[in-house]
């Protein structure tokens, strides 16, 4: 399957190709694309091109960070035991959260491809992200789920039994910890836009400068993705001694199990992994103005746009906990009633996600057609939903919590790149 960047990439190509085709060949030849630069300060210098134009810039640019979450179920604690008796217990919170993530540059691309004819005219203006990923590994992770009761006992899926010390062959039902050796955490943002617009130049103005003002629609992706792979100590070998009742009657007898291949859990949920990934796509009306003044082969530009956007949120979560578990033995340590669960959670939402995005550029005009650039851009987006702040810790299926769905973002970077006949 073509990945949706290149799906992307190449409707946009196509698109540029059927609205160029019929102007483009004729702009072409009256460019004079390696003819001397026109510098004359004659007249308050030069007019600016007509005709058909093209930018591209390589972009190095930064993605913000989502708003610090814990990894568990936000000021929740359980009174856990490691044990029968009363003092074996503590009190469990999240030990981890998800400031390990961090907005380092990204690169990418930007196109843009128009025509202006006696002050009209139109372009289109596509750009992508390479992917930008965190990837870390914490260790000793202590996490808190919620472990709502249920059935007339009033039973949790966290709990488990442990045999009494002093009492041999009884077991006490208790609270169990949820804690992984370590947790490979994974974060990643893809990112890309494409515009239509239409387009009028002013006549010069008193300063020596130009306007063009623009409107036209705008489309977005903004895909942000968590994903966990948490891992529990496991016991290797042949097998174990444990304390197991085999009737489920309350007879509690020392025996040993065959560990297997995946070995035999030392933590309450075993090995467990969950991913979610929050789409937005985001479309809607544009406006925007740019300025810009020319002085001999120096040009200075700057544009910002206003964009209303309509946000399509599609949340996709799934996972599995306690690969490892199996609820038909019963066994001193591990839950009682808890088995290998996989689950999957779909929902949606539409938000209202407005954005600002502003520009700057320096040119240098190399011939009649061709320069050079280097510029900032920054952009600010609103109602966008993170993965990581919208995870429910909940047992036994997870879940979406759609209360934090509208997170801001802010975008900037460098870009760096030549243009034709613009």
């Amino acid at each position: 399957m073509m990945p949706s960047k290149m799906r992307s990439g190449l409707v946009v190509g196509c698109l540029i190709l059927v609205m160029a085709a019929g102007a483009m060949a004729d702009d072409i030849r009256e460019m004079r694309l390696f003819g001397p630069p026109n510098v004359s300060p004659y007249g308050d210098g030069p007019e600016p091109a007509e005709g058909f134009f093209f930018t591209f810039d390589g972009l190095y640019w930064w993605i913000s960070t989502p708003e610090k979450t814990p990894i568990g179920f936000p000021d929740l604690t359980r009174n856990v035991y490691f044990g029968p008796n009363d003092t074996d217990m503590v009190v469990q919170s999240n030990t981890h959260d998800t400031g390990f993530i961090k907005n380092h540059d990204t690169d990418g691309n930007r196109y843009e491809i128009g025509r202006i004819i006696d002050r009209w005219g139109w372009f289109v203006s596509h750009y992508n992200l390479s992917g930008q990923a965190t990837y870390d590994t914490l260790h000793d992770v202590d996490m808190v789920f919620v472990d709502d009761a249920f059935g007339p006992a009033g039973a949790r899926l966290l709990e488990g039994w442990y045999v009494d010390d002093e009492v041999a062959g009884t077991a006490v039902l208790r609270n169990l910890p949820v804690t992984f050796d370590e947790i490979d955490v994974v974060n990643r943002v893809e990112h890309w836009s494409v515009e239509l617009n239409a387009l009028y130049r002013t006549r010069r103005q008193h300063h020596g400068g130009f306007f063009e003002f623009f409107v036209g629609c705008r489309y977005m992706e903004f895909d942000d993705e968590f994903k966990v792979d948490a891992i529990g100590a496991t016991l290797t070998g042949d097998s174990v001694d444990v304390w197991e009742d085999n009737n489920r009657d309350g007879t509690w007898e020392e025996g040993t199990i065959d560990v297997g291949d995946d070995g035999f859990p030392l933590r309450t949920l075993g090995n467990s992994r969950w991913r979610t990934r929050a789409e937005n796509n985001i479309v809607g009306p544009q406006v925007g103005v740019r300025w810009f003044r020319q002085h001999g082969h120096w040009r200075l530009s700057t544009e910002g746009r206003f964009f209303a956007g309509f946000n399509n949120q599609n949340i996709h979560q799934t996972g599995v906990f306690g690969s490892q578990l199996d609820a038909s033995q019963l066994i001193e340590g591990r839950p009682a009633v808890f088995d290998t669960t996989g689950f999957e959670n779909k929902t949606d939402a539409l938000e209202f996600s407005p954005g600002a995005e502003f520009r700057i550029d320096l040119h240098y005009q190399l011939t009649r057609a061709i320069s050079v650039k280097v510029g900032w851009t920054g952009f600010y987006l609103d109602g966008i939903a993170r993965a990581s702040s919208i995870i429910n810790y909940e047992v036994p299926t997870m879940g979406l919590n759609m209360g934090n769905n509208r997170q801001d973002v802010f975008i900037h970077g460098l870009n760096i790149g030549v243009e034709a006949n613009r």
